[in-house]
Order: C-alpha cells, then structure tokens, then sequence
C-alpha cells in the first residue's frame, strides 16, 4: 500500500503505476480558503495491491483539506479501514482553528469504526501538540514509541514529527524515514500486522515475539468473535510519499 500526497492530476501513469498496484483511488481538491485565497490544487493517491472496497472523501471543515477514507479487504475474511490525512497548516491563526477543528470532526467518525484501522499522514502537528493528544485520546489510536523527524527534510533528525502513521486493533511493528526525493518532508515507511479474524496463528510466528502476538480486538462482542488468535497479514504503508513519483 502507497499513499502519495500533494500530488497533480496522474492519471496517464495510473496505468504504468497498476503493474504494480492494481487498485488505486484519488480524490483532489481546490484546496481549503485561507484568509480568502483558494490554495493551490492538491490531490491524495492511494495504490494497493489489496483490494480497494470503499474509498470517499471526508471535508467536515469548508476550510480544511479532506481526508481519504478507504476499506481495503486484506482476505476473505478480513478489512481494514484507512484514513489519510492532510490537516491544514497552522501557521495562520485561520489554519490553526480548521487544523484542530478538521481533527476533531474525524476523531467523531473513526469512533464509529471497529474494524483494524490505520491513519496516516500529514497532520502538521507534533505528538506533543494539544489538539493531536486529544484526537488520540478520542480515538484510541497508538503512535509509534519512536516518531521519526520529517519536516523539514534537509534538516533530517534535527527536525519536528509532523507526519504519522497510527493503529488501532494492530500493531506497528516498524517505522523508519526514508530520503526525501523532491519533498520537504521525509516519507515514512511503515511495517503493520493486522489480526486475522478466527484463524489460527501459524507455529513459526507463534514463536516470534513481534509477529506471534494475540491481539485484542476493539469490541469482541461484534459478529464475527473476538481476535482471541490471529493469522498475521503484513501491510506496508509510505506517507507523505509524492517524491516517490519524482526522477
């Protein structure tokens, strides 16, 4: 799984782009009003390998970027639901007030989500910013214990974890940096396991700390059972990654 950020209409490289990733989704926008004057033109891809169910745009906040609101069915018997973020700059008192706003509205919704879920993107806000610690706390979401620095990317370790990927009901096995081709901010690359409802957990995984782990589940009384075992699928996710379309 690929999610590209800030990035133009692709839709002549889609088809080159599908030998690898057969299905992809994209949504673009004029871009939010900041203090009158319409933001340049941005859009969200999302490639996959897996299947693509559903995939929406989410604006609660006329001034805010949208977010992409994605299922992708990771096997028969299970989906995983993905949000990708592009909360708005808050450098202005404007941005600010539809950054906090846009993070609230979403927090609501992916309340009502109970599938393994993962969120990822540009949040412009640090870990320690007041209104990011209250949407975690609203959603329950887990960071990684280490968030790697990503604006501005000449600055590399010395700069500010802006830019995140979250789960919940899975566990985020690995997170690092990548170089930045093009970009002022750092891609991600993440490594996720998402439980397999009602199967078993293979014997050589079972054995391995990080990958053999039996995973709550968010509300076991939902249909379906509890995530009491779990089969371990591997997902990987890379945002902001728009430089990777760059020569």
């Amino acid at each position: 799984m690929v999610v590209l950020q800030e990035v133009p209409p692709i839709d002549k490289l889609l088809p080159k782009l599908g030998e690898a990733y057969p299905f992809s989704s994209r949504i673009s926008s004029a871009g939010p009003r900041v203090q009158g004057v319409v933001e340049a033109c941005q859009g969200m891809v999302l490639l996959s390998t897996f299947p693509i169910i559903t995939a929406t745009k989410f604006q609660p906040v006329a001034t805010a970027w949208p977010a992409l609101l994605a299922s992708l069915q990771i096997d028969d018997a299970t989906r995983v639901s993905l949000a990708v973020v592009h909360a708005a700059d808050p450098i202005r008192a404007d941005g600010l007030a539809a950054r906090d706003a846009f993070l609230h509205y979403l927090a609501e919704h992916l309340d009502t989500i109970h599938s393994p879920l993962i969120v990822l993107g540009d949040f412009n806000a640090s870990p320690f910013t007041p209104a990011f610690r209250e949407f975690q706390a609203r959603t329950g979401l887990q960071l990684s214990p280490w968030n790697p620095a990503t604006y501005p990317a000449g600055m590399r370790t010395l700069g500010i974890s802006i830019d995140h990927v979250l789960v919940r009901d899975a566990t985020l096995l690995r997170l690092e940096p990548l170089s930045s081709v093009g970009s002022d901010h750092r891609p991600l690359r993440a490594l996720i396991s998402v439980p397999v409802m009602g199967s078993a957990i293979p014997a050589g995984l079972a054995e391995d700390g990080k990958t053999g782990r039996t995973l709550p589940h968010r509300n076991s009384g939902e249909a379906g059972g509890g995530a009491n075992t779990a089969n371990i699928k591997r997902v990987a996710a890379l945002s902001p990654v728009s430089a990777l379309l760059l020569p």
